[in-house]
């Protein structure tokens, strides 16, 4: 069963997705609307950094010229920069009332995500596995989240948000 998470906002700058992240990322459905969202930042060259406050630390390296000190490893930038750059509706698909008919234009505020959770997933209480629905694919994304030291879910592996989607029906 899929809950309807709902998102009031869509961050412009890189300290209000990290005053988002802290609101919205403290459960594993709201880490993965982090994710989605900062994806989504990306794809429009809105806030590239944001995506290092939402990932994982065990999935980022140490880089003295970034964003707080951190950025995403080499493998991981390149995979979403060879998916995202070249089809930018992808992040949009997760949004829910886009559709390759509609080009994937995301819907005014506020923002709905249908995200089940994994309910075998791992016993680690700071450990998730949620689902989020594409509109573009056929079945729902895996994405796995970890608890920070902090409380706030963020994305471990999330790979599968980057697969390709349908493509729009009109050139985006």
């Amino acid at each position: 069963m899929s809950d309807v998470i709902i998102s009031e906002e869509l961050p412009a700058t890189i300290e209000s997705f990290k005053n988002f992240v802290n609101r919205i990322a403290v459960t594993p459905e709201g880490g993965a609307v982090c994710i989605v969202t900062a994806l989504s930042l990306f794809s429009r060259r809105v806030c590239e950094d944001c995506l290092s406050i939402i990932i994982h630390r065990d999935r980022l390296q140490e880089y003295p010229d970034s964003f707080e000190g951190w950025r995403l490893q080499n493998h991981d930038q390149q995979l979403i920069n060879g998916q995202i750059l070249d089809k930018p509706w992808i992040p949009a698909s997760y949004y829910v009332g886009t559709s390759p008919v509609n080009s994937y234009s995301i819907p005014p505020l506020p923002f709905r995500f249908s995200i089940s959770r994994d309910t075998y997933s791992s016993s680690d209480p700071d450990r998730k596995k949620v689902f989020v629905t594409s509109s573009g694919a056929d079945s729902p994304r895996p994405v796995t989240l970890k608890r920070d030291d902090r409380g706030i879910w963020k994305a471990l592996e999330w790979s599968s948000l980057l697969l390709g989607v349908r493509p729009p029906e009109k050139a985006v």
